[in-house]
């Protein structure tokens, strides 16, 4: 009895051996299933990740290839030193002369580069980039030379030092249109600002935005940024016919957003005007008369004939144009400023620029035309100013 008993025993522990020894398998082989398909997930991962980067790589390269048109000069971490003039051009060393030689760069137009600035700052190094053209091959290798235009633009509203500029060759298409904002409102008190631009703009190679360029005008600076280009936010100037706008000051703008003014600045509408143009808008209907305008303005003549004098303000706030008759009263003249300035006319001031000569609405007579007051060609500017 006591043998049976031990060997009914001895058939439990083995069927218990046994089980156990099949749930260590199965375990076992569960495990090396889920392991199997872990890697089978992670190497389909890694071939995502490899196509993905492959694809990337491939359209990088093409980018690349239109940036470049396939021509591939680049330097890095050359040593910035500062040269003469507000153009954009910078002088490099005889090695990248070579290698443009080497690979026909000049048979495809004019030279630019993309110039990539690093700044080192308390806060870590950072990169802003800018376009540029070639003055001349001069410089000792592993050095560059830059204006102070590139210098500006580079170190605009960053804090730290130029530690480092790297350059690549690139392609750009031609600049058709660009939109400037000067800083301060001084700006807008320069006599030719067209011609001042005109003159500005016709040394630079390049233009992008957040560029910022320098306008002299009697002995004193001016700066201005680049906010807005078409086709492209970088382009070339050369052999461009460039549209330019102006926009409102950044100290302006800065003003009304000090002031909490509700009204938001739309620089598609009267914020900015043309050179060419002025600012387009209709002052005789866009604006509601005011208590201190008596009478309505008389239609503006249509053509040009030498009966009419084509009249240019420049305002605090922008330039408008309109024509008038000679034989019509230069009180008109103020009714259309006042509207245009929501303005006493009482206290604004019409200055003719040359010669030099004030007009105030008071000191007129009904019968004080334009041809009566000596403003009898085909056109005319004045400066209009408040006066207390």
């Amino acid at each position: 009895r006591d043998l049976a008993i031990e060997l009914e025993k001895e058939q439990l522990k083995r069927k218990d051996d046994l089980k156990r020894k099949l749930i260590k398998e199965n375990q076992i082989k569960q495990q090396y299933l889920q392991t199997k398909q872990l890697l089978i997930e992670e190497n389909n991962k890694k071939l995502l990740e490899d196509q993905r980067k492959q694809e990337e790589k491939e359209k990088q390269e093409e980018l690349e290839y239109i940036e470049t048109d396939g021509i591939d000069v680049k330097l890095s971490n050359l040593l910035p030193y500062e040269i003469d003039g507000n153009d954009d051009k910078v002088i490099l060393s005889q090695d990248v002369l070579e290698s443009l030689l080497s690979k026909d760069a000049y048979s495809k137009g004019p030279i630019y580069f993309k110039l990539i600035g690093k700044i080192d700052s308390k806060e870590g190094s950072k990169e802003v980039i800018t376009y540029c053209g070639v003055r001349e091959f001069t410089a000792s290798k592993q050095t560059i030379g830059v204006t102070r235009k590139i210098l500006d633009t580079v170190l605009n509203d960053n804090d730290g030092n130029l530690s480092s500029i790297s350059i690549k060759y690139v392609r750009l298409p031609k600049c058709t249109y660009v939109k400037l904002q000067p800083k301060t409102n001084q700006f807008f008190s320069v006599g030719p600002i067209k011609q001042c631009l005109e003159e500005n703009l016709r040394v630079h190679a390049t233009l992008s935005i957040n560029d910022v360029i320098t306008i002299w005008y009697r002995g004193k600076s001016y700066s201005l940024k680049v906010i807005e280009m078409k086709p492209d936010s970088k382009g070339s100037l050369i052999d461009s016919d460039v549209e330019v706008d102006l926009d409102l000051s950044e100290e302006f703008q800065n003003k009304q957003e000090n002031n909490n003014k509700t009204n938001t600045l739309n620089s598609n509408t009267s914020t900015s005007y043309k050179l060419n143009d002025s600012i387009p808008m209709d002052i005789d209907n866009s604006i509601s008369k005011s208590e201190h305008i008596p009478i309505d303005l008389p239609p503006e003549p249509e053509g040009n004939n030498n009966d009419t004098i084509a009249i240019k303000i420049r305002t605090p706030t922008g330039t408008i144009t309109r024509k008038f008759l000679h034989n019509q009263s230069l009180k008109n003249l103020f009714y259309f400023v006042g509207l245009y300035m929501k303005e006493d006319i009482n206290k604004v001031q019409l200055t003719l620029r040359y010669p030099a000569k004030a007009f105030t609405y008071n000191i007129l007579n009904n019968d004080d035309t334009f041809e009566k007051c000596g403003l009898t060609s085909s056109q005319e500017m004045f400066m209009a100013s408040i006066i207390s």
